[in-house]
């Protein structure tokens, strides 16, 4: 018995594969950028609580992790990063 493919549902798969792997990237450097904030924020010897740090963590808005990076190097306070 011979299987038979159907050039339609291959360029479907191939369509479907390729937006699972876009938000897949998406979701990964959010979690990178996520951490890097954390990390300066710690390493500036500010205290994160454990709600700061979930909402972070739990960030997956890129162009909002983008501008608390920037803040995270001048702000004085973790409220003021996040503000």
């Amino acid at each position: 018995m011979s299987s038979e493919t159907y050039p339609y549902q291959s360029k479907l798969l191939a369509e479907r594969e390729a937006r699972g792997e876009a938000r897949g990237e998406a979701r990964g450097e959010a979690r990178g950028e996520a951490r890097a904030l954390i990390l300066v924020i710690e390493g500036r010897g500010l205290h994160l609580t454990e709600n700061q740090r979930r909402r972070i963590e739990q960030c997956q808005d890129p162009a909002q992790l983008a501008v608390w990076l920037k803040r995270g190097g001048v702000a004085p306070t973790v409220a003021d990063i996040l503000g």
